[in-house]
């Protein structure tokens, strides 16, 4: 068994058992977000590619201290150049992920105190989508159409063939359903 401090001198060197330890106890962590997140095994691989380059490259630079496992660095830079590439896309992405994304580069404290909150909101939105499946495809679809795709009363109504006070009653009683399910 390699100690994570022989790994990141390997890592530094260019040796070999050291990418393929990070491969063999990284990789399907660090890229099971980019999985989870509507990206293709290609993506999955390019993104740790980049970030297994990102941490070389840091542990090169002899002012950088690793203040996590590799696996922990990793998986943030996957998770952070995952959204960036969303954002790039056009992809809805919170305010909150664009701050951690400006916070990549930083190393201290601080970084890893957003990436903390950060996982607690991925947290909180899994819950949210878990929660949301629960409901009914008229209350999911009605849900998504407001909140993620961010269409107006007048283009929901369209959409569903609804009223539009029909859609603000039942977004409504919606919401009012997915936090009994939620517990708030």
């Amino acid at each position: 068994m390699q100690k994570e401090s022989d790994i990141i001198k390997g890592l530094r060197n260019g040796e070999s058992f050291a990418f393929d330890w990070i491969y063999q106890h990284c990789f399907t962590k660090a890229t099971a977000y980019i999985a989870q997140h509507r990206g293709s095994t290609q993506d999955a691989e390019d993104f740790f590619q980049e970030a297994l380059f990102v941490l070389v490259e840091k542990l090169r630079n002899p002012h950088f201290k690793l203040t996590s496992s590799c696996a922990t660095f990793l998986y943030a830079v996957v998770r952070n150049l995952w959204l960036y590439h969303q954002r790039n896309a056009g992809r809805m992405i919170s305010t909150e992920a664009e701050q951690l994304l400006r916070l990549a580069e930083t190393t201290g404290e601080d970084f890893w105190h957003l990436l903390e909150a950060a996982q607690e909101q991925e947290n909180q939105a899994q819950q949210v989508m878990s929660a949301m499946n629960q409901l009914s495809e008229e209350c999911h679809q009605l849900l998504l159409l407001s909140f993620y795709d961010n269409k107006n009363d007048d283009e929901i109504a369209q959409i569903m063939a609804y009223s539009r006070n029909f859609i603000k009653v039942k977004r409504f009683r919606c919401l009012s359903k997915l936090k009994e399910i939620i517990g708030l």
